[in-house]
């Protein structure tokens, strides 16, 4: 049986969040979907556990571009499918994109409430002050994601973006204090249950530790919600049972292998990250996705990518777009993902066994998809929002390295490659 679930509207945001508890020693198991996490109940270890210990279960419900009431509908069905797992966690996007308050409204629905919501991650420059959601300090909708392609973000104040799909009652609470907090827990509660949602204020790590404190203390951990910076604040007050302590992360790590980097972000935080490889004189490949539909680009770009795999050792693929080398991709996300899996399959036909990083949740369930694993294991964080994990399927695994488009420093390409040749197990070449 699992202790914790986590739901999170896509999947890079799903690993640097199970990887907070990974992080702990415990083990985690991400599943692409809700159906794919269901067709493993009850397999020979489908708990995930690792020395016969409880395991944290995080779903990807793919739900930040769907309408509201089709992402309220799958947060909802996962919690009573799922509903003998003690504790929830409902992992939202740390710069508030997608169905916000459409999902908290189904959490309050199926666990009650209150349910406290603390949506920052100071770490990767996400704070909340006020009630307001600031990137860098300038308010999420003053920053480049009011130009977001999928999810333009409009509003900072989290109350008026929760009330855009719900009408629960919503508090914002400052900072935490246990003395203060108690009282407004308790203070003109509305009849049981009480569906309000508490916002709870963060500007610091320790913020983040004295809120988990504070929820403890109250016994409110039974479901909570946030983004992945809350999420390792959680990890230390939720009373897991025993387990097999840390272990090593390269412990399982293959002899050397080539990397194959791919990029499905066009935030400019990738866009730097591209440049800054090629100034290192690493190699990319520019697909145009309408010949990829058509088929007359794919074998030319594979092929194109295994030799410089053979050669370099790395390679970079990306659309046009998302290279910054044309201004549409010419597709869907989701149809851009499907082709980029499709054709990292053709590639790694061509050259064996990849190293993998990927920039872009959409591209990576597209990949995963493609090159049909089952579940990935997170293991350890390179930087913070830089997961690595372990993709397994029936007859393969690999080594994942994954980041949102926002995150990462500029050398992150450089990092990442540097990180995979120091775990590689030379024996096994």
């Amino acid at each position: 049986m699992y202790t914790l679930l986590i739901l999170a509207d896509d999947l890079t945001g799903a690993l640097d969040t199970g990887v907070q508890a990974a992080k702990k020693g415990l083990p985690v198991r991400v599943f692409f979907s809700p159906e794919a996490a269901e067709e493993s109940a009850g397999g020979e270890d489908g708990a995930g556990s690792r020395g016969g210990a409880q395991a944290v279960l995080v779903i990807n419900t793919a739900s930040r571009h769907i309408p509201p009431s089709e992402a309220a509908a799958i947060t909802a069905s996962c919690l009573r499918r799922h509903g003998d797992i003690p504790f929830v966690y409902k992992k939202t996007d740390s710069a508030l994109r997608g169905n916000i308050g459409a999902e908290l409204d189904a959490l309050i629905h199926e666990r009650g409430g209150p349910l406290p919501f603390v949506p920052a991650w100071p770490a990767m420059g996400r704070t909340t002050a006020e009630g307001r959601q600031f990137l860098r300090g300038v308010p999420v909708d003053k920053t480049e994601l009011a130009r977001d392609e999928l999810n333009p973000v409009r509003r900072s104040f989290i109350p008026d973006i929760i009330a855009e799909q719900s009408a629960v009652p919503v508090i914002c609470a400052g900072r935490a204090s246990r003395a203060r907090h108690a009282e407004l827990f308790r203070r003109e509660s509305p009849p049981e249950p009480d569906r309000r949602v508490i916002v709870f204020d963060g500007e610091s790590d320790g913020d983040l530790s004295d809120a988990a404190a504070l929820l403890a203390g109250e016994n409110m951990t039974g479901a909570s919600a946030g983004c992945a910076g809350f999420a390792g604040a959680l990890m230390e007050v939720l009373p897991f049972p025993p387990h097999a302590g840390p272990f090593d992360p390269a412990g399982d790590f293959p002899g050397p292998r080539p990397l194959l980097v791919v990029c499905g972000s066009r935030h400019p935080v990738s866009r730097a990250q591209i440049r800054a490889a090629q100034k290192d004189r690493v190699p990319c490949t520019a697909v145009n996705t309408g010949r990829l539909v058509g088929g007359s680009g794919a074998e030319a770009a594979a092929s194109r990518c295994a030799e410089f795999l053979r050669r370099e050792k790395i390679c970079i693929l990306g659309t046009e777009a998302s290279l910054g080398t044309a201004e549409t991709s010419g597709g869907t996300a989701g149809e851009t993902a499907a082709l980029l899996g499709k054709l990292v399959k053709h590639i790694t036909k061509k050259t064996g066994p990849l190293h993998l990083a990927v920039f872009g949740g959409d591209v990576l369930l597209g990949i995963m998809e493609a090159l049909e694993y089952e579940y990935l294991v997170p293991l350890e964080e390179i930087e913070s929002g830089v997961a690595v994990s372990l993709a397994k399927g029936p007859s393969r695994s690999a080594h994942v390295a994954a980041k949102a488009g926002a995150f990462g420093g500029e050398n992150l390409i450089q990092k990442i490659r540097g990180y995979f040749t120091s775990r590689e197990n030379p024996r096994k070449s």
